[in-house]
């Protein structure tokens, strides 16, 4: 992310949606990395801490670190359930 960051002019966004441990049954975190690992598109969630440290060197916008279905939701979206599995935020290079 350094490189990504060093990279970027001041005043550009950076929008990361990651996959999230952090609520989900041990069996269903590891039941999909083992039906990913069978792809060409492997997956590794990471707690909210940890994807937060991707935003090292930005500023969150608001809301900040958020479950990704509710951030910055369209007026009349459908409610979606509690449990997020994947996290989102936008972030600006100061």
């Amino acid at each position: 992310m350094a490189t990504i960051r060093d990279a970027l002019a001041p005043g550009s966004y950076l929008a990361i949606g990651h996959g999230t441990h952090d609520n989900a049954p041990d069996a269903m975190v590891s039941g999909a990395i083992a039906a990913f690992a069978k792809t060409s598109a492997s997956i590794w969630p990471r707690t909210a801490s940890q994807i937060r440290h991707l935003f090292n060197g930005f500023d969150l916008v608001e809301p900040g670190l958020v479950p990704a279905h509710i951030w910055r939701p369209d007026p009349g979206d459908p409610p979606v359930r509690e449990n997020a599995l994947s996290l989102g935020g936008v972030a600006r290079k100061a």
